[in-house]
């Protein structure tokens, strides 16, 4: 995503903010739940570093800088992420190389390694982007 407000409501992430400072742990747990993560993290958890990721996540647009970039661009995404809808990143997506696993959810690199390096490769070879 180019700006991730596109697809969540910034008072969700404030929201999320709040409730890492009040239990980070079942916050986290119940985002990995909604994501698909079938096995929660067991390290700990850096809550300063993610009150910091969501204000990035907030605030983070690269619209611009996107649409001056003069290099080929590649999009890997989930059919069934539950919480990137497809729809949404066909549009945010449109004019670019965006490769959907149909069957594939929010945690393509953890669950789908070596589809998404078969991607990249494919992309880098087809690109001439090799060395």
């Amino acid at each position: 995503f180019t700006n991730f407000t596109n697809f969540v409501d910034e008072r969700v992430l404030r929201t999320m903010q709040k409730r890492l400072m009040r239990d980070p742990r079942a916050q986290m747990q119940e985002f990995w739940g909604n994501i698909g993560l079938e096995k929660p993290l067991r390290q700990a958890l850096d809550e300063d570093k993610l009150h910091e990721g969501l204000d990035w996540l907030i605030n983070w647009d690269i619209n611009a800088e996107l649409k001056s970039l003069n290099a080929p661009i590649l999009s890997l995404a989930g059919g069934q992420d539950p919480l990137l809808p497809l729809d949404k990143i066909k549009q945010e997506w449109a004019g670019v190389d965006l490769i959907v696993k149909e069957d594939g959810g929010h945690l393509l690199p953890l669950n789908e390694a070596e589809w998404c390096a078969e991607q990249i490769k494919g992309f880098l070879v087809k690109n001439e982007l090799e060395k």
